[in-house]
């Protein structure tokens, strides 16, 4: 991993019988600190300190079947906002219930707020918006009965250029994640209604049709940090 700016990396990983090091280096020499498992399958983590220029930084396998959960790049001397991108590609509203194990997560990474994007796969597999708001009350429900006050900010997709993600009645999962947002008291923010796909994509907002690129990442993170004063 390049270009990682921070004082600490912290790795989640379930404890399986596999062992791997977390390293980083520096000036093209390695220093590795080794994690041994115990096959007791309960969620660990790992923090190393990274001084200044280490790059890259690696994690490999020594032995066995490593599962890791994920990723923080932590610096806990600097003021500002930390953003730790969680999420797989093609994932729908019922995955969040079907990860609801996991939520315990949460409380070791002491989460204070929650931006949750999703309902553009939702749409391309014509799911109704009524199952859509059901999988996301169960998600709301369990992430807040793990970490009780985390806030949680819901944000309508934007029209895409994709065929089958880019269904006309989209809107409703717009109108319905506002509704839920009412309702279960969580922030709102609508990226569908900054514009057409047209208008935002000769803009420079997607990276493929479908996702976010770079210019489109730090707008909705600028709006965020201004709109909702953090």
């Amino acid at each position: 991993m390049n270009g990682i700016d921070a004082e600490q990396l912290r790795v989640h990983y379930t404890d399986t019988a596999g062992n791997f090091d977390v390293g980083y280096y520096v000036g093209g020499v390695a220093t590795w600190t080794p994690v041994v498992s115990g096959g007791t399958g309960e969620r660990r983590s790992v923090t190393i300190s990274i001084p200044a220029g280490a790059t890259p930084i690696e994690i490999r396998r020594t032995s066995g079947m490593v599962y890791l959960l994920g990723l923080e790049a932590l610096s806990p001397s600097r003021k500002g906002v930390t953003f730790n991108p969680c999420g797989n590609s093609s994932s729908l509203s019922v995955n969040l219930i079907q990860a609801s194990a996991g939520y315990g997560i949460l409380q070791e990474m002491a989460v204070d707020m929650i931006v949750f994007i999703l309902g553009t796969n939702d749409a391309a597999i014509y799911l109704s918006d009524q199952e859509f708001v059901a999988n996301l009350e169960a998600w709301i429900t369990g992430v807040r009965a793990r970490q009780p006050g985390v806030g949680i900010v819901l944000v309508a997709p934007p029209r895409t250029g994709n065929g089958p993600t880019n269904r006309s009645d989209l809107v409703m999962f717009r109108s319905a994640l506002y509704a839920l947002s009412m309702r279960r008291s969580c922030e709102f923010f609508s990226i569908y209604d900054w514009g057409s796909y047209t208008e935002m994509n000769g803009l420079g907002m997607f990276a493929d049709g479908v996702h976010p690129g770079p210019v489109s990442a730090r707008l909705i993170a600028d709006r965020l940090t201004t709109t909702l004063d953090i």
